[in-house]
């Protein structure tokens, strides 16, 4: 149970965030507070798209930092799924053998 529920609590939400985002969309139509959603996970995206961009050279501030760590992570996240259900193997980290 422990294994199953962690895997689903990791990956579950990325496979969602495309359809909720278009269900979203189509409430923003009728709706002011969907309309409200979107506008505020726009502001959201672009500013992590911001903390993305930002020099390294300088440390971005802690709010943009983090907007860009939830953008990456999200990006991450969708391209593993496209990855998955392309069929596309991933290599696993194994440790180094040593002799005993």
């Amino acid at each position: 149970w422990m294994l199953w529920s962690h895997k689903l609590a990791r990956w579950l939400p990325f496979l969602l965030a495309c359809p909720a985002l278009l269900a979203l969309g189509v409430l923003a139509v009728d709706t002011p507070l969907a309309r409200g959603l979107v506008a505020a996970l726009g502001a959201g995206v672009a500013l992590g798209l911001v903390g993305i961009a930002w020099p390294p050279a300088r440390r971005a501030p802690r709010p943009i930092a983090m907007a860009g760590f939830v953008v990456a992570a999200v990006a991450a996240g969708a391209h593993a799924w496209l990855k998955a259900l392309r069929g596309e193997r991933s290599a696993m980290w194994e440790p180094t053998r040593r002799p005993v």
